[in-house]
């Protein structure tokens, strides 16, 4: 996986500063959130906008990672992995990802297609390796099929304030 690890490290899309990456640790859904929208916001050439306020009520608003879970979030493209109870959002930040989840949300996201047993791999906890060698060749199959045909598009400010509006009525049923 070292290949895969220096490559998402060369395009700053893991933090390079403690030279420590932990490829067999276990991925959390804040670890995921970071390395998958920074990996989106690299492909697409795009950057983050600052958050201060997080809408998730096991999220403080000075976590690291809020501004890529506000992207994410917004763009509904974590949904798989956030829970609401009783009108509000929780994304358990310190849960771990299963491989499952991590294909469900790059499928969607990316619309490419994963072949595996679903029973098998939503029992399977996915390493950091693991998910930087899945982030790398999938966005590299994507960049190849977008070359051909647009199919990553960015939402404007009003569509992600209308679809706010939505998940925070919805939350509420």
């Amino acid at each position: 996986f070292a290949s895969a690890i220096n490559t998402l490290a060369s395009l700053d899309i893991i933090n390079t500063q403690t030279n420590m990456f932990y490829p067999d640790n276990y991925l959390r859904h804040y670890d995921f959130v970071m390395i998958f929208v920074n990996s989106l916001l690299s492909f697409k050439t795009q950057s983050l906008a600052n958050v201060s306020t997080s809408s998730f009520a096991d999220v403080e608003s000075t976590a690291l990672y809020l501004p890529q879970l506000t992207y994410a979030s917004d763009r509904w493209l974590i949904d798989y992995i956030v829970m609401s109870k009783r009108g509000q959002l929780y994304f358990q930040p310190n849960e771990f990802m299963t491989k499952h989840e991590v294909y469900q949300i790059l499928s969607k996201t990316l619309n490419i297609q994963f072949s595996y047993n679903v029973q098998q791999a939503d029992t399977q906890k996915i390493t950091r390796a693991e998910m930087a060698q899945i982030i790398v060749e999938s966005f590299w199959l994507q960049r190849k099929i977008s070359q051909s045909e647009s199919t990553i598009q960015d939402i404007s400010d009003e569509e992600v304030t209308l679809l706010n509006t939505l998940k925070v009525l919805l939350s509420m049923i």
